[in-house]
This record gives structure tokens, sequence and C-alpha cells, in this order.
């Protein structure tokens, strides 16, 4: 709540600002410079500059609302991102706890499964405040040119093995340009890491290829080619999946037992909370990231993400146009 009413105060004292910018001539204004015949087009004026500065501050009013709200649902979407694998971590203990484990070996399971649940959601909401500070310019971006041959060779690298674990085909073909990308390399490697692997956890079959796009003149594209649809990397943001089952009485119940078990292994966070992410950090360093169809492929649910970040001039570009000048 505190938060909503800051972001509504600045959006007023925008308004303000803006207001008073507009009405200043008006009131800087020697009143002997204007003549008597004149008066009655101040007033006009005068009006009019009252009319602008109300418009100004009902806009800035309207889009710290907006703001607001947006970061209001998107603290209520990590919120449930976060409760919805606590939850089976939970439901894990409980079934522990009340001896509901067929054997030793299904106890120790559920253990482990628990742990590793912990652990992805530690690495979760380590991403979500590296996202927070960077957006909030509480952390500096290390802004640098970045060869895009060595970007896709540690994408590779950090990525495979996941893919082959689950019998996938990931193609990440070298370029054969060199180009060279401007960005913090890490946060830039941190994003295309979380939107490669969030389709490899969420698919059980078929391949992945990351390929170079278009190249203009101050920007370059990455293409994420996944056969998972467009509409399920782009769920809004205000969206929640179904509400989870209360665990507040875990009974002898096979199915209920089968429930928090696939609760507590389903894969998260979601694809669209993943897509927010790399979306945010992409946006900070002066790039962008859409999530488009693909009408011509054989397969309807074949998306492609698209991955937009800044060109670079290296100083051999540089040498080249000095050279031709």
């Amino acid at each position: 709540m505190s938060m909503n009413l800051g972001w509504l105060l600045i959006g007023l004292v925008i308004g303000v600002i803006v207001g008073w910018q507009i009405r200043r001539p008006a009131i800087s204004s020697s009143p002997h410079s204007i003549a008597a015949s004149d008066l009655n087009d101040q007033t006009a004026f005068s009006t009019h500059a009252e009319t602008q500065s109300q418009q100004s501050l009902q806009l800035a009013y309207e889009m710290a609302a907006e703001m607001s709200r947006l970061k209001g649902g998107f603290l209520a979407r990590t919120s449930h991102e976060l409760r919805s694998p606590m939850s089976g971590l939970i439901g894990m203990q409980q079934l522990i706890l009340a001896d509901l484990c067929d054997t030793p070996e299904e106890e120790r399971d559920f253990v482990k499964q628990a742990n590793e649940s912990a652990l992805r959601m530690v690495k979760v909401l380590d991403d979500v405040i590296d996202v927070a500070k960077v957006e909030h310019g509480t952390s500096e971006l290390a802004l640098q040119s970045v060869q895009l041959n060595m970007l896709l060779l540690n994408l590779y690298t950090a990525t495979h093995l996941q893919a082959q674990n689950r019998n996938l085909q990931l193609h990440i073909p070298s370029v054969n340009e060199v180009l060279y990308g401007m960005a913090d390399p890490r946060r830039l490697q941190q994003a295309l890491i979380h939107l490669v692997d969030g389709a490899i956890a969420n698919l059980e079959d078929g391949s992945i290829t990351v390929l170079l796009g278009t190249v203009a003149s101050d920007s370059i594209q990455l293409w994420i080619d996944q056969p998972i649809p467009a509409t399920v990397w782009n769920q809004p943001l205000e969206f929640l999946p179904p509400a989870i089952v209360p665990l507040e009485s875990v009974l002898e119940n096979t199915l209920e037992k089968a429930a928090i078990v696939q609760q507590a292994t389903t894969s998260f966070p979601s694809l669209s909370f993943i897509r927010l992410l790399a979306e945010k950090l992409l946006i900070s360093m002066g790039g962008n990231l859409e999530i488009l169809s693909l009408p011509d492929s054989l397969s309807l649910n074949q998306a492609r993400i698209q991955c937009t970040i800044p060109l670079a001039v290296t100083p051999i570009q540089m040498e080249n146009a000095t050279d031709l000048s």
C-alpha cells in the first residue's frame, strides 16, 4: 500500500511541475506591459493555461496509477510464483511427518525433492532481487561490447546438458559474421539462459534453435525458436494459476498424496514469469523482448522468442569508418 501511495505522490508532483511550467509565461509577464485592450486575451490565455495544467495533472495521476498497478501486479505474481513451490515443499514435509510414505526409499525421495524445490526457490528469489535492483538503479550495469559468437557458445555450454537429459535437440550454430552487441555480459547471459532453460523444462520432445535474426544499423536480433505456443509465454501479468489445494490436513488418501507430489515436482517459475524477468533485463540494457507466433511453421505451437540488443561499434569498425571519410 505504501509503495502505491508513493507512486501516486510522484505522479502528482510531476503534474504540478508540468502545470507550473505551462502557466509560468502568464505569471512572469509584467502587468504594466499589458495594454488594457489585451486584458481579455490575457484572461483567455490564463484560462487555457489553467485547463492545460489540470489536464497535465490528471495525465500524471493516471500514469502514476498505472505504474502502481503494474508494480502491484508484479509483486502479486512474484508472491504466487513462490507460494506454489513453497506449498509443495510443505506438503512433502507433511507427508513425511504423518508417516504416509510407503517405504523408506519413498521418504528419502520426498526429502530430496523438497530440498531441490527449496534450492530452486532460492534461485528464483535471487533472480527477482537482481532484476529489481537493476530496474530501480541500485545495481549498476557493466555495459560493454559482447561478441555474439562467444555469447552463443556460453549459452550452449550452460544449457545443452539439460536438453540432453530430457532428450531434446538443442541447436545453437555459430555466426559467420563477427558481430558485437552492447550489453552487460552477465545479465544478457542470464536472460538468455532463463529463456532456453524455461523452454527445456516445459518440453517433453522437440527441438530448440537459437539463431541470428535481423541485423539493423543499431541493433541485433537473436531468435529462439521452440514448440511452445506464444500464448503460454505471453500470459498476462495479472493472471494467476488456479488456487492450490489447502495442506492443513494431510489424509491417508492416494489421490491427495499424488496431487501433493505433483505440485511439488511441477516446473517453476512459469514461462510467463520467466519472460517478464528476461524482458526487464533486456529493456534495462536498451533492448527488448517479443514473443511471436510463426504462422508459416508446420507446427501450430511453434513460437519465436525475439531478443533485441543494441549493436556495438567495435574499434575496427570505427577505424574503417575513419578510413572511408
